[in-house]
């Protein structure tokens, strides 16, 4: 899985500063920016987002539901579930 970084740029002028906010798609594009940011000297600050479901779990989940739409499931009565 990709790891996608999602830069947070500060940029100074004069007296004014800017913030920019960048959503990079990919790693790619991030990496392609940082390099940018680094040849006009420009200073920078990245902040990580929350990370998102590692796919060994996202396909777990994913096989879990298709198994329940095609009925494959066990069902506990409500009276049952604390014995």
């Amino acid at each position: 899985m990709e790891r996608i970084i999602k830069p947070i740029i500060f940029v100074q002028n004069c007296s004014i500063m800017e913030t920019l906010i960048i959503h990079p798609s990919n790693s790619n594009q991030s990496k392609a920016l940082i390099k940018i940011l680094k040849a006009f000297n420009v200073a920078y600050e990245i902040k990580k987002t929350k990370e998102p479901y590692k796919t060994d779990f996202v396909k777990m989940m994913d096989k879990s539901i298709e198994e329940a739409n095609q009925g494959k499931l066990t069902k506990i009565e409500l009276d049952d579930l604390w014995k």
